[in-house]
């Protein structure tokens, strides 16, 4: 769940920001709304249920979660991270039909 301040990523409109969260109902079911606008465009506001699934919401990430996605593509293979239930399984390093580990 997002908080009231953030910036994220709200398919089909860009980068956004929540303005407000609040209960709204219609057809008599009452759900709670995300309150957004483009950073776009600042004259467009945006309401969409908290619990939908249908359309894609990401939150943003920081300075050094982008460091890190750059520095990864200046490396010479694919780190590979396998979890099982959330238990490391296997980590490792594919180079060019070659494992290092």
């Amino acid at each position: 769940m997002f908080d009231i301040g953030d910036l994220i990523i709200y398919s089909g409109q860009g980068i956004c920001h929540i303005d407000d969260i609040c209960a709204k109902t219609y057809l008599d079911v009452t759900k709670a709304y995300y309150v957004l606008h483009p950073i776009e465009n600042c004259k467009l506001t945006i309401s969409i249920p908290v619990d939908n699934d249908k359309v894609i919401m990401l939150g943003l990430i920081d300075r050094n979660e982008a460091e890190e996605i750059i520095e990864s593509f200046k490396m010479p293979g694919i780190r590979v991270m396998i979890t099982i239930d959330g238990e490391a399984f296997y980590e490792g390093m594919w180079i060019i039909n070659e494992y290092k580990q």
